[in-house]
């Protein structure tokens, strides 16, 4: 092995990081909070359709679609209502592995000038004193931030269990778990209603389950949030590539970062992320086909140090970014980057191509000989 690579060596053959094809635009750009959505790009609806039935296999994202005119909504993992004056969510549950009603009611009260939009995997309602968001991924996020003094009213479903502290709720239903996070307000209890009051404005409210096991990346879901409880988590992205097209879904989890797929294609992924204050992680999910079996990691174009397991970079605190990616069923693969601090910088995933050993045989072949050749002929002087 020591002759064939220095064969190789001695006659330039390469070891390069490739990059296939241009990539399409499947995904919308943001609008101004930091949390991009997917959306249409070039391929228009089809190129969408497709890439969400890609997503939902691997266990990455799904399509929302409508029920016409009942304000109905379902997807792969999850479905839910509006109320007739939209007010509330109603009836917000989870399909995968099985049906769990997970929030029996979030009730934000009558609002001026309500709108919503259905865009790939994101539902988004807006209005002047509300915003609410909707994923249809494993972790079944809904944000609710308000503007004005009200309150927001939770009703759990029946026979959930739940334990609260001033910055979080854990939950359980059923076999699933999940947490409600919420930042600038308190939370009184009683029952199975949970009551969110400001203390400042603009607050929000961040509900987040962690997928049952069978689920693609179960074991990563769970570390990332409660990497989010401590406030360590600053947001995902979820990013399908296929056919030079692409489609992601994303979330931050802290209001001052905004995160926005640059480029996206075969072997080569680059993400911009900015904002404000102390570091933390980010946690990514790639269709495993999009990437060769090795990749390099870079920050602000310089390349990362992989750490030992994911808890390493979960509870990372130096000045030096780190990452880790790991293989999940289902055919996804997960990353978790370390940002020690915010303001802008630019991660890049780059496939690595492996050495195509049948194509480099004969150059390997001829670099043995040809070391094997100066081999005798050094051992030949030195009998002279």
């Amino acid at each position: 092995m020591v002759l064939a690579m220095l064969g190789l060596l001695a006659l330039g053959v390469p070891y390069f990081a490739a990059a296939s094809g241009p990539g399409g635009e499947c995904h919308a750009e943001g609008d101004g909070d930091g949390r991009e959505h997917a959306g249409e790009g070039p391929g228009g609806e089809a190129a969408e359709e497709r890439m969400c039935m890609m997503a939902e296999e691997a266990h990455m994202f799904g399509q929302i679609e409508e029920e016409s005119e009942n304000l109905s909504f379902s997807g792969r993992f999850v479905e839910f209502s509006l109320s007739e004056n939209m007010s509330a969510i109603e009836d917000y549950t989870m399909e995968v592995p099985e049906e769990t009603l997970l929030l029996e009611s979030v009730v934000w009260g009558e609002v001026t000038g309500a709108t919503y939009t259905v865009s790939g995997a994101h539902f988004r309602l807006t209005s002047d004193e509300v915003l609410v968001d909707a994923h249809n991924n494993p972790a079944a996020i809904l944000m609710v931030r308000v503007y004005d003094s009200r309150d927001v009213v939770y009703t759990l479903p029946e026979g959930a269990k739940y334990t609260a502290d001033e910055r979080f709720v854990n939950m359980s239903i059923g076999d699933l778990e999940a947490v409600i996070i919420y930042v600038n307000a308190t939370l009184s209890a009683e029952g199975g209603t949970l009551t969110f009051t400001p203390t400042s404005t603009p607050y929000h409210i961040i509900f987040r389950v962690v997928p049952a096991e069978g689920v693609a990346g179960h074991m990563w879901e769970r570390e990332y949030t409660e990497a989010l409880k401590i406030r360590k988590a600053v947001g995902e992205m979820r990013i399908a590539i296929s056919d030079g097209e692409h489609m992601a879904d994303q979330f931050a989890y802290r209001e001052n970062v905004r995160m926005e797929l640059k480029h996206a294609e075969r072997n080569r992924v680059r993400i911009e992320v900015s904002g404000e204050g102390e570091g933390g992680v980010m946690l990514l999910q790639m269709n495993r086909e999009a990437l060769q079996s090795r990749v390099r990691v870079y920050f602000d174009g310089e390349e990362v140090k992989e750490a030992e397991n994911l808890g390493e970079v979960l509870e990372a605190t130096g000045e030096e970014p780190l990452y880790y990616s790991e293989p999940a069923e289902k055919g996804s693969q997960y990353f978790a980057v370390y940002i020690p601090h915010f303001s802008t910088h630019t991660i890049e995933i780059v496939g690595v191509e492996e050495w195509p050993l049948a194509d480099y045989l004969p150059y390997i072949a001829v670099g043995i000989v040809v070391l094997l050749v100066a081999a005798i002929f050094l051992a030949l002087r030195k009998r002279k």
